[in-house]
């Protein structure tokens, strides 16, 4: 490929940029009421390409410094598409040095190099998700230009803050975890009703800890189900509390009595997991919401759950009358010369289902 910029080169990442990887993500990327910083551990090359079936880590240095410039990440995978399985590209952790923002990186020619390893991937769908307080990044992806992906907005997705401890409330689901002899009827009960969802995704059940599944049951039915996922790899650091979190930050032991979750120090890892996968018998969304909220209350071990939902959705409407806390983001389709499909996630955006632990 002609890459038309003579300062910068572009290549895939290697072990060895490692180091660099991490103190780019360990820089505070843009401004927010909460500053979170999504780390990878002592390997965040690793820890990527944990994500996706198969998976591109382009990185961009400077040619006469070698510094780091950026990177950007895409992963490749199956999900479900109404019904039929596709391979679905999801393109994340984009982090550009403050030493070169103000510099022309040429995003055109990292995105053409990312667009002709997806299309040799065999993915026809890119989404992508971007922090609503990102605005610089909107603003970016929001005029159409020559060469660029074209961003189309999907939804809104929120994503929630779940307690553990939240005074005066009992669990009220039959929550439990999967027995064994039950195993074949939980993955029945993904793939009847997760294959009906735009974008979920295909369970690979044989590297699936079944401790880790939590099930609401009518007899031999299972009515909805979940799975809490966590991984040691993938940090998230509060790195400082600003608007409205600026204030509340100096009673921050006493937030469960109004709701919110115990929050650390600044600085301090957030300690949580992932609900994933989660699913119900069309018609039971309030008992799959109850059992998102007991999830919480039952896992001693932790500070709070975070799930993420669209907005708007039955679960998000049921979990926004008992949860105060969350954080949200823009879901795109990126449409690129072969992702000709695009148009069909923006018409579906009320069926779209996005994992959590992918972002």
């Amino acid at each position: 490929m002609n890459i038309r910029n003579d300062e910068f080169y572009f290549y895939p990442a290697t072990i060895k940029d490692n180091a660099d990887i991490d103190a780019l993500l360990r820089n505070p990327d843009f401004k927010g009421d909460l500053q979170i910083l999504y780390t990878r551990g002592k390997n965040p090359v690793e820890s990527f390409y944990k994500d996706g079936d198969e998976t591109l880590i382009l990185c961009c240095r400077h040619k006469n410094t070698d510094s780091l410039a950026g990177f950007g990440v895409c992963n490749v995978s199956n999900m479900y598409i109404g019904g039929r399985l596709e391979k679905v590209a999801y393109l994340s952790g984009l982090r550009v040095s403050p030493d070169f923002r103000r510099k022309t990186l040429r995003l055109i020619d990292a995105y053409s190099i990312m667009m002709d390893w997806i299309s040799e991937n065999g993915a026809k769908y890119i989404i992508t998700t971007i922090l609503s307080d990102n605005e610089v990044f909107q603003k970016l992806v929001s005029k159409k230009r020559k060469n660029f992906p074209e961003y189309m907005r999907i939804a809104d997705y929120r994503v929630w803050i779940i307690p553990r401890v939240r005074p005066f409330k009992k669990i009220i689901t039959g929550i439990r975890p999967i027995r064994k002899n039950e195993i074949d009827a939980l993955k029945s009960f993904y793939y009847k009703y997760g294959k009906d969802f735009y974008l979920y995704p295909e369970l690979d059940f044989d590297n699936l800890d079944y401790k880790n599944f939590r099930i609401v049951s009518e007899g031999d039915e299972i009515l909805c189900a979940l799975y809490l996922k966590s991984r040691s790899d993938k940090k998230q650091i509060l790195h400082a509390y600003e608007g409205k979190y600026a204030y509340i930050k100096y009673i921050r032991h006493l937030l469960p009595l109004y709701g919110y979750p115990v929050l650390p120090a600044e600085g301090r890892e957030l300690d949580y997991r992932y609900v994933s996968y989660y699913l119900c018998k069309p018609g039971e969304e309030e008992m799959l919401s109850n059992l998102i909220l007991d999830a919480a209350m039952e896992d001693s071990k932790i500070n709070y759950i975070a799930v993420g939902c669209i907005n708007g959705s039955k679960v998000d409407e049921y979990l926004k009358r008992s949860i105060k806390m969350s954080y949200n983001s823009i879901l795109y389709t990126v449409a690129a010369e072969d992702s000709c499909y695009s148009e069909e996630l923006v018409e579906n955006a009320n069926s779209i289902y996005l994992e959590l632990s992918v972002l």
